[in-house]
């Protein structure tokens, strides 16, 4: 009896003294993993690296949870047959024992401050520039600061004016936007029209690029919409949709091309503007139609006479902004001494190049 009691002790003396090694090894890999990590980082910062300290490259493997570790600290060599993509990300948390996390180091890149294709993005002229799309040969000038709360898409040459936002899923096919303007998602601005009283609305009347890449088009004889100096269906007045300074467009509201909206102007979702709105005007409904002023006559006449949006923030700081009456009445004052107006000019969020993507090595 006592010699199997003293087997057991000895048995589980065994057990903990392995459990103890392997808590050392995992020790080990750790500080190495964390050495690597500072390495990288000194690296990002162009710093050079602790001499007799060399890179350390380990595999990566998106398994079974309790598997992680083993993968990522080189304690256990991948199954056969998996697939490269069973790696885990740069940046993946892998647990390991007892809920031990391994953090895995993401290579620092360099970052173009108008053409990072991140939504996030940050810079000094905007945020969210990561968002814009750009179709064809579009080009999108903007005058610091800017906002895109989501994707922007343009697709012709397109100026928006300082401190406007706008928000997701937000489309400018034709159009120009003004300062101080709040554009709500979803919204499709310079919209496109199609003949209604032709053959066919559909666009392979007019249009070569649209169907001529196909054997079965490629002879079409297409019709200039314009010959003859006619106007084309295309716009309703002019080339561009003219948004003016302090708008706010609703969610979901369709801006014909050609259409001016004046200052001040509020248009409410679901709308469709197939005509101009006056400024300081509320409209809405399919077609938009005025509903009632936004302010009374005499000071929808004092505001665009003043043309407040042409100060940034910090000048117009301290007046009544829950008064107009009286913000203007504050304001006038500081523009007739000389206040100058902000003019930071426009510049221009280039298309993003896309980026090779680096081939990583793996130790087997």
């Amino acid at each position: 009896m006592a010699g199997e009691v003293d087997e057991e002790l000895q048995e589980s003396r065994v057990r903990a003294e392995r459990h103890i090694d392997r808590r050392r090894r995992l020790e080990r890999r750790l500080d190495a993993a964390g050495q690597d990590r500072r390495v990288r980082q000194r690296k990002c910062q162009g710093r050079s690296e602790p001499a007799g300290v060399a890179p350390r490259r380990t595999r990566r493997h998106a398994g079974p949870v309790d598997d992680r570790h083993t993968y990522a600290l080189g304690l256990q060599e991948p199954r056969r047959g998996e697939p490269d993509h069973a790696r885990a990300h740069d940046d993946d948390v892998l647990r390991g024992f007892h809920g031990s996390i391994v953090r895995v180091p993401r290579p620092c890149q360099a970052v173009d401050t108008l053409t990072r294709t991140g939504g996030g993005h940050v810079d000094e002229h905007t945020r969210g520039a990561g968002h814009v799309q750009h179709i064809g040969s579009s080009r999108l000038f903007v005058e610091p600061p800017v906002r895109f709360l989501g994707p922007f898409v343009i697709r012709s040459k397109t100026h928006i004016g300082a401190f406007t936002e706008l928000g997701r899923e937000v489309e400018a096919q034709a159009a120009t936007i003004g300062r101080y303007c709040e554009i709500g998602p979803g919204s499709l601005l310079g919209a496109t029209g199609h003949p209604t009283t032709w053959l066919s609305v559909s666009a392979f009347q007019y249009r070569t690029s649209t169907w001529g890449w196909h054997p079965s088009a490629d002879a079409n004889e297409v019709i200039d919409p314009e010959a003859g100096g006619r106007q084309s269906f295309r716009s309703v007045a002019g080339d561009l949709a003219v948004i003016g300074n302090d708008v706010w467009i609703g969610a979901n509201v369709v801006v014909l091309r050609g259409v001016t909206i004046g200052d001040g102007a509020i248009i409410a979702a679901n709308a469709v503007v197939t005509k101009d709105i006056p400024a300081y005007s509320i409209a809405g409904g399919i077609p938009a139609k005025v509903i009632r002023p936004r302010v009374a006559d005499d000071l929808r006449d004092e505001l665009q006479e003043l043309a407040w949006w042409r100060f940034s923030p910090n000048q117009l700081s301290g007046i009544p902004y829950d008064d107009p009456v009286e913000a203007v009445r504050q304001l006038r004052p500081k523009v007739e001494a000389g206040l100058e107006p902000y003019d930071p000019g426009f510049v221009e969020v280039h298309k993003p190049v896309p980026q090779k993507r680096k081939r990583r090595w793996y130790v087997r």
